[in-house]
């Protein structure tokens, strides 16, 4: 290998495990919930990776903790974009999507997450809230069976199903759900 390849693929490799490091800073920063910091590092090391998922997806998800939706919005999109079969990365664009009132863009993307992991207690569960809240409550059902099926113990989501059941008519299972969500010992769950 001539010695310039040598040096400049070392150069990449050097230049590759210090954006690296940058980005697990932020992830740090996110992760202790300083949100003004990790932005600042993510927005830092945003001109040297303009195309990597991760640092889309988490500005994305800082400007999300910080209720900028407009700005986590570019972000979030641009990820699923970089990485169309992740159904988290669409998840996370729908949830946003939602906030900002686009409400027909959130369930399709909130659908199309659930196409691309039909197992995924978050998608399923967000979903599930999503047709709740928009009044369509025959269609949470599904979604919200699916979420409790991968974690039966999400009081949350059994509190929601338990809502869905008894709003369709589906009063015994509504009722035993309920009576199986008040046996649980850990309280500090209980839905908001």
């Amino acid at each position: 290998m001539p010695v310039v390849a040598a040096q400049t693929d070392q150069a990449q490799k050097d230049q590759a495990q210090k954006l690296d490091r940058e980005f697990q800073a932020a992830v740090v920063q996110y992760d202790s919930g300083h949100f003004s910091e990790a932005a600042k590092q993510l927005e830092i090391l945003m001109p040297r990776a303009p195309d990597v998922f991760e640092v889309h997806e988490l500005l994305g998800m800082v400007y999300v903790a910080e209720s900028q939706q407009a700005k986590a919005n570019e972000h979030l999109a641009k990820a699923v974009r970089l990485k169309p079969d992740s159904a988290e990365a669409r998840t996370n664009l729908a949830a946003n999507l939602v906030q900002l009132r686009k409400l027909d863009s959130a369930e399709a993307e909130f659908k199309k997450a659930a196409e691309l992991d039909p197992r995924s207690y978050n998608t399923n569960h967000n979903l599930g809230e999503f047709y709740i809240v928009s009044g369509r409550l025959g269609a949470a059902t599904s979604y919200l069976q699916r979420a409790q099926q991968v974690n039966p113990v999400a009081y949350d989501n059994g509190y929601d199903l338990a809502l869905a059941y008894t709003e369709t008519g589906r009063l015994i299972e509504g009722r035993n759900l309920v009576r199986e969500l008040l046996k649980r010992k850990d309280t500090a769950e209980l839905h908001n």
